[in-house]
């Protein structure tokens, strides 16, 4: 009865990964605690090695939970992310963040006038029917000229990189296809038309050494980060037939349809405030005991220069 009854549990345990993962956790804690406590016990007395022990236990769980904030690895907290505020279907002068309300057409350069005005941009964007300010953000070399108009805009504004739009689309694309919206039901619905950020903490103005080094210390000591912004414009794709047996085309904005603007803030998460709050826990406690040892220490050297006599 009692060996199937151990058999039992025991194929229990091996069943459960979770029940299993906490055996072992146990286990390992009191081998290890356990051992180091078993041999300072015999050696100093069962109260000076239990403070001892508790000592290096904290001592370790600072250092660790240290270098976890620093490296923001370990029991980290919520990474950062893109968060939808708003989205404006039409006109962007009526959105609730005040300064996207100037990201109206009449106040944003034309794709097609730099082009018509700039060859080097006409010859890379040559192939492309549809062509972009996000587009030619991306485009290595952009003279001086093209570059002063894509930044700066009204509200201030910069035109995104479609190079640099990343995980802000993923999000924009998240919140159009999601059902509360009803947008739309997948992404290959509408294609993406324009980018736009603002905010966040400086960047470099050119690639010089002192630009580069000035703006790192100047962020290292702005302890709030400003808000920063992005606007994701999309618009719904135009169905084009395709001809039995060739490729399809790519992808069109139709211009009859309204723009869609999706506007973003950057949230940074909590990713090193658990391991920084562990820090302060355990360094805290490491202090304690230390205190206690030190105190303890400062007792026993005052009873030993006590004389018979006195």
């Amino acid at each position: 009865m009692t060996d199937s009854i151990v058999g039992v549990l025991l194929a229990g345990i091996s069943y459960d990964p979770e029940i299993r993962g906490v055996l072992v956790v146990t286990v390992a804690a009191l081998i290890l605690i356990g051992s180091v406590y078993l041999l300072l016990s015999t050696n100093v007395g069962a109260r000076l090695g239990f403070q001892v022990a508790m000592a290096g236990l904290f001592g370790w769980l600072m250092l660790l939970s240290l270098f976890w904030w620093i490296y923001g690895v370990g029991a980290i907290g919520t990474l950062p992310s893109w968060r939808v505020e708003e989205i404006n279907v039409g006109d962007l002068s009526q959105a609730q963040l005040e300064e996207a309300r100037g990201l109206v057409p009449e106040n944003l350069p034309s794709a097609e006038d730099i082009i018509a005005e700039f060859p080097e941009v006409a010859e890379a964007m040559a192939e492309d029917p549809t062509p972009t300010l996000s587009e030619i953000a991306a485009l290595p070399d952009l003279p001086p000229e093209v570059e002063e108009q894509l930044a700066g805009l009204e509200g201030g504004w910069d035109v995104l990189s479609q190079a640099a739009i990343g995980d802000a689309q993923a999000a924009a694309d998240t919140a159009l296809i999601s059902e509360e919206t009803g947008l739309y039901t997948s992404a290959s619905e509408y294609v993406l038309v324009d980018g736009f950020t603002r905010g966040g903490k400086e960047q470099p103005e050119s690639d010089s050494l002192w630009d580069r080094v000035s703006t790192r210390v100047a962020n290292a000591f702005t302890v709030l980060n400003p808000p920063k912004y992005t606007v994701i414009q999309v618009q719904t794709s135009e169905s084009t037939a395709v001809p039995e047996g060739n490729a399809p085309l790519s992808p069109t904005p139709d211009e009859d349809q309204p723009v869609v603007s999706v506007i973003m803030v950057r949230d940074l998460g909590t990713r090193r405030l658990p391991p920084a709050m562990l820090t302060i826990l355990f360094g805290s406690l490491f202090a304690l005991t230390c205190a206690l040892l030190h105190s303890r220490d400062r007792r026993a050297q005052a009873l030993s220069t006590v004389t018979a006599g006195d």
